[in-house]
């Protein structure tokens, strides 16, 4: 019965914490590997429980190094520890606080009954719905959020948290298991837990503020860059449609002049004159100025305007673009917005870089494979090759110190989609960024 008793407990924790672990970093894991995790840390729980050993936020720190190995160290401790420390707080909540109001009980009456504990663990998730559904915690702006203050709140989040469990573990299992040495009496620890439940609601909330405010930020930038490549475009197009216009007009002027010395029977100035309008016109829509046609069979109209307004900013720097977009692309299995910051980071760069070169050439693919939506842009470079492990490292450029944050924005990017895959390579004056989206 007792085995029963723990094991069941036991599941039902690491159930909790599983799941929410799963749900707050937005992870997908595949089967095989959870039943791994549950084989794995079953067993040890039974055997370091007796002694007071609580290792849950180390379990999933491993777990988490595991099956996201891309992540930030900071990454791994924050999701970790803010799981261990969720559950510990909401168990708390539910079994000393809601449970004995409903049974108009005290606590202690109610844990002398053996599978209390087990029916509150099992009230954690349903109750922790609840409370994140009161809070209103995004944890989506605070998964991309990407600022300096976010990561000050990280790492004070990080330190408090990890404090917390060393202190609050450390003193239980001196208290059981070295009493002579118990540097901390039980009610001054349920003080400082009490403490500590508001600096912890106090740094997520304020995280969750600051990274929402961030993410909005993102978005806004976003959109009045979206605006602006728009306009570019759309005075793209104006210019276009008045060049057509005025060599329309002239053509025909040229034609009813043509047309007159056809009439005069003059063969010398009929020999004249189509020469002049017709055999040695040069074409009046050179290829350089008016690619842009070839964005057709781009349906994405944000990311077709900023592709429009960087190339065209390109070739007004004195850069030689060409563009190929031979297949019909209406969708991506990536955000836009997300899609977008990447394609901006690459075409910045590489307008940067090939100003810098003598080549001075941008070349810009799209193209439907396999399923998979393939992006290449290839720029021409001042080096014949660039280091390529340093790149996307945060501040890294070539031009100066924080000129780079940009590639490392990428990286970030590109972690949260695990089937999109990126190549990037350098070689013979020229880099190339292979971007494949499944």
């Amino acid at each position: 019965m007792i085995f029963l008793y723990r094991l069941t407990l036991y599941t039902i924790v690491m159930i909790n914490n599983l799941v929410l672990f799963l749900t707050i970093s937005k992870t997908q894991v595949k089967p095989w590997k959870i039943l791994l995790f549950f084989i794995t840390t079953i067993p040890i729980i039974f055997v370091v429980d007796p002694y007071y050993i609580i290792l849950d936020p180390i379990y999933f720190l491993c777990f988490s190094l595991l099956i996201r190995p891309n992540k930030p160290l900071s990454n791994h401790v924050f999701y970790s520890f803010l799981t261990a420390t969720i559950t510990d707080f909401t168990s708390r909540l539910v079994g000393f606080v809601v449970l004995p109001t409903l049974f108009h009980q005290t606590s202690e009456q109610l844990t002398t009954h053996m599978w209390y504990v087990v029916l509150v663990y099992a009230l954690v998730l349903p109750f922790y719905v609840f409370v994140h559904y009161i809070l209103h915690i995004d944890y989506n702006a605070i998964l991309v959020a990407n600022s300096e203050m976010v990561s000050n709140i990280y790492r004070a989040m990080n330190g408090t948290m990890v404090l917390f469990y060393i202190l609050v573990q450390t003193s239980i299992f001196i208290e059981h298991q070295l009493p002579k040495y118990t540097f901390m009496e039980a009610h001054h620890r349920y003080i400082i837990m009490y403490c500590y439940v508001f600096v912890f609601l106090w740094g997520i909330l304020n995280l969750n503020k600051v990274s929402s405010r961030t993410v909005a930020i993102t978005i806004d930038d976003e959109r009045r860059k979206h605006y602006h490549n728009l306009a570019k475009y759309n005075h793209y197009l104006e210019s276009l449609y008045q060049e057509i216009r005025d060599f329309r007009n002239k053509t025909s002027r040229n034609l009813l002049s043509f047309e007159e010395s056809i009439e005069s029977g003059d063969k010398e100035r009929i020999r004249q004159d189509f020469q002049e309008y017709i055999q040695n016109r040069q074409n009046p829509f050179p290829e350089q100025k008016y690619y842009l046609d070839k964005l057709i069979h781009l349906k994405i109209s944000p990311v077709k305007s900023l592709i429009s307004a960087k190339l065209l900013e390109a070739q007004e720097k004195g850069i030689s673009v060409t563009i190929e977009i031979p297949d019909v692309i209406s969708t991506l299995a990536m955000k836009e917005i997300d899609f977008i910051i990447v394609l901006s980071v690459f075409l910045d760069n590489a307008i940067e870089a090939a100003m810098d070169s003598h080549g001075k050439r941008i070349r810009l693919a799209m193209f439907m494979h396999d399923e998979a939506v393939n992006v290449i842009i290839e720029n021409s470079s001042l080096v014949e090759k660039i280091n390529l492990n340093q790149i996307f490292a945060s501040g890294y450029s070539t031009k100066g110190h924080n000129r780079g944050i940009g590639l490392s924005n990428v990286m970030k990017i590109m972690n949260r989609y695990p089937k999109c895959s990126l190549s990037t390579k350098s070689s013979n004056y020229t880099v190339t960024q292979h971007l494949t989206i499944h």
